[in-house]
């Protein structure tokens, strides 16, 4: 936000500082400005990179797991194929229901906060 402020404020007075010469220093300034962006840039994007890979961990160890154990269900003759993908694809269409919906719990919750 501080280099959109430094780029701003120069655009604004650009005849003064072509002028005056100080094209220079007002790069070098934009470009301090920028650096301490893209730190923070590099650090959301670490992160988010990071959430991401856990959850596609866990959701494909999920995978593997109701696999696995639908396999071992059908091998011992307890369940039949069938059974075994209707509720698999029940609980993954569920999680993304779920997973969709969750952001919207804090807007019902400040409404209900309002509303008290």
């Amino acid at each position: 936000a501080s280099a959109g402020g430094v780029a701003e404020e120069v655009m604004g007075a650009i005849r003064t500082v072509t002028s005056f010469g100080g094209e220079r220093h007002e790069v070098k300034r934009y470009k301090e400005k920028l650096a301490e962006s893209e730190v923070a840039g590099k650090r959301n994007g670490l992160f988010t990179g990071l959430s991401i890979a856990f959850t596609m961990c866990i959701m494909f160890c999920t995978y593997g797991l109701a696999f696995w154990y639908g396999a071992k269900l059908c091998g011992e003759k307890k369940s039949d194929p069938g059974k075994i993908l209707i509720a698999f694809f029940n609980m993954l269409i569920g999680s993304f229901a779920l997973g969709h919906a969750a952001p919207h719990f804090t807007t019902m919750a400040e409404g209900r906060g309002a509303a008290a």
